[in-house]
Formats: C-alpha cells, sequence, structure tokens
C-alpha cells in the first residue's frame, strides 16, 4: 500500500517508473528507424534550380547596318535645341552610338552653355569625343567614332563667341 501511495504522490512528479521509459525508449526507437527508411526511399520534394544565381553582365551591343558594298553605315544627327530641357535627347543618341552636330547658334548664350556643359559630362562619363567644329557648333560623337580635323588654327577652347551671337 505504501509503494502505491508513493506511486501516487510522485508519479506525476517524475517518479522512478524507469522501466516504462525503457519501454517506451525502444518502440520510439523502431519507429524512428522505420521512418529513415521511408525518408531514404522516398523522392526529394523539390529540385534544386540547375541555374546560378549570380547574373551575367554582358551586354548585347545594337548591330551596324552594313550596306550594299559591305560598309558600316551610320547615322549623323544634327541637334538645333530652342531650350534646356531638349538636351536629353543628345545623350540618348549618344548613348545609341550616334554622332551628333550640335549647333548652338540660335540659343541664349547661358543656355548654351549649360547645354554644353551637360553634354560634355554625359561624353566624358561614356568615353566619347567632343570636338568644336565651328562658332557655336560642335560635333558629339561616341566612343565607337574618332573625330579628325584638318584645320591647322583651331581653337582648343570649348567656349562660345559672345559676340557673334
Amino acid at each position: 500500500m505504501a509503494k502505491n501511495f508513493w506511486k501516487k504522490a510522485f508519479g506525476p512528479l517524475g517518479g522512478n517508473d524507469d522501466e516504462e521509459y525503457y519501454e517506451d525508449d525502444l518502440l520510439d526507437e523502431e519507429e524512428d528507424q522505420e521512418y529513415e527508411e521511408e525518408v531514404d526511399q522516398q523522392e526529394p520534394m523539390y529540385e534544386e534550380p540547375s541555374f546560378s544565381r549570380r547574373r551575367s553582365k554582358v551586354i548585347s551591343m545594337p548591330e551596324n547596318r552594313t550596306s550594299a558594298s559591305g560598309d558600316t553605315q551610320m547615322k549623323m544627327i544634327i541637334f538645333r535645341p530652342t531650350s534646356y530641357d531638349e538636351t536629353q535627347s543628345v545623350i540618348d543618341s549618344l548613348k545609341a552610338r550616334k554622332p551628333i552636330i550640335v549647333n548652338l547658334d540660335e540659343i541664349d548664350v547661358a543656355v548654351a552653355q549649360r547645354i554644353l556643359d551637360f553634354i560634355s559630362g554625359a561624353v566624358y562619363a561614356l568615353g566619347g569625343d567632343i570636338k568644336k567644329a565651328a562658332r557655336n557648333i560642335f560635333v558629339v560623337a561616341p566612343s565607337n567614332v574618332e573625330v579628325t580635323s584638318n584645320m591647322t588654327n583651331e581653337r582648343s577652347t570649348m567656349d562660345f563667341d559672345v559676340g557673334d551671337l
């Protein structure tokens, strides 16, 4: 009777029913082995992706069209802005690797200087070239176009001829 008393009193508190725990452990081990065998035989729930997470840094360049003679055709764009807001189209053409002639003859000198500064920055960033062709006229070339001149006394400055406007 004392044994039953102690089992009832200390059973819920973690008494010494070791035999009961050992039997449960044996059953658990058998169930674990059966489960592991089932898992090994099953196919994986998902497949590993076959692609890499890295993105390619290769960018395709636009192709140049060729004429019937096999020469590469290139279009020259003439740009005569009336305001600073139109300057973005010059940069878009430069990014498309098209040479541009910029005519700043009929625009205010301060606005023309801002336009030229903006274009010069973009030309530098894109690795292009800018040359003064005549009074307030500039040739803007992308990196795939070389600009040469045969003028011997060409002025090296990119300033405007204020007196001529």
